[in-house]
């Protein structure tokens, strides 16, 4: 008997825990209210208003914005966008002569 008390008594503990967790954890039209207001960015990661420059993260290619600041996924600081290496094949892989010499790639 005291072996399923020791039971039960976890069971309720982790119940407990389970309802704080919950309680706790921001409601998610509070979150989506949130990052609308933060980022100019909308959900298909395009910028709203083209500006001459456009910002983006090096982690997370799908945040754009038209002016330095943080990233709203890993908060590091947002690189300016090359569009030197556009391309709309996906299969095709370009990188500047400085990229090739970080990865050292040699053709032959």
């Amino acid at each position: 008997m005291k072996k399923y008390k020791n039971h039960i008594i976890g069971v309720i503990i982790l119940l407990v825990g389970f309802g704080v967790g919950w309680m706790l954890k921001p409601s998610q039209a509070s979150v989506d209210t949130q990052d609308h207001s933060e980022h100019s960015t909308d959900m298909s990661g395009d910028v709203e208003s083209a500006g001459d420059e456009i910002w983006t993260c090096s982690m997370h290619p799908q945040i754009r914005q038209n002016e330095p600041g943080l990233c709203p996924i890993c908060e590091m600081d947002l690189i300016p966008l090359d569009d030197s290496f556009s391309n709309d094949d996906p299969t095709v892989l370009q990188m500047s002569l400085e990229a090739t010499k970080l990865a050292q790639i040699e053709t032959t």
